[in-house]
């Protein structure tokens, strides 16, 4: 059973929210390292072999 009112309401946040650029810029530098972590990545990988191997 309802009282028959009705009301509307419109939300918006748009403080919260990332711009279009600042997007695009997380992205670029993403993308930019990318190969140092994949280098430090085949870094550790190969020092951990390395540890392995002499014990």
């Amino acid at each position: 059973k309802s009282t028959g009112k009705e009301n509307k309401i419109t939300i918006t946040n748009d403080k919260g929210r990332l711009s279009k650029d600042d997007i695009d810029r997380m992205v670029q530098e993403a993308e930019k390292y990318k190969a140092e972590d994949e280098a430090n990545r085949d870094r550790v990988g190969a020092k951990n072999s390395l540890e392995s191997y002499t014990y």
